[in-house]
């Protein structure tokens, strides 16, 4: 498959392709085609005439961790670094659905919720410590305590939640 410059091989045993060729033509070679290995071939192919995309399965193989309906890009980290680079993951997501005129994501936010029983340190949670790195980088979240969560989510039982938004 060659679109706007990408050389998808979706199953090299029955691609005629080779090493030598590949090297003599190819600018970029990306290794696996999983969500993150498109985006880059995808991206990579404003800037090179030619990039090879190699997996070992075919593209959109249901086996594949990036595989299914329940993939999401989320806010929720504890390190700055990859709260800037979800957020930027997500634009660029957006760009393609501008681009190709589809839905791709769907919006839905991220609930981590936190019982004392479990974690005594509710403020050293997953839940509270990656809401106050979104806070702090001024991502749109919310912090509901345990009546907020009974609530607005009584489906869970928790002395309290964060929800990341975007």
């Amino acid at each position: 498959l060659v679109q706007g410059g990408l050389l998808v091989p979706s199953d090299l045993s029955s691609t005629k392709f080779s090493l030598s060729r590949m090297t003599t033509e190819t600018q970029l070679v990306v290794i696996g085609g999983g969500v993150v290995g498109l985006m880059t071939a995808y991206h990579a192919s404003e800037f090179f005439q030619r990039v090879v995309l190699i997996d070992k399965s075919t593209i959109g193989n249901k086996l594949a961790a990036s595989a299914g309906e329940t993939r999401s890009i989320r806010n929720d980290y504890l390190q700055p670094r990859y709260v800037s680079m979800a957020n930027e993951a997500r634009k660029l997501w957006r760009d393609l659905e501008t681009k190709t005129q589809s839905k791709i994501l769907i919006d839905c936010g991220v609930l981590n919720i936190a019982r004392s029983d479990i974690t005594p340190a509710l403020e050293k949670t997953y839940a509270t410590t990656s809401y106050e790195t979104l806070k702090q980088m001024n991502f749109n979240t919310k912090k509901f305590n345990k009546q907020e969560m009974q609530m607005y989510y009584p489906q869970f039982s928790a002395d309290l939640g964060t929800l990341d938004v975007d």
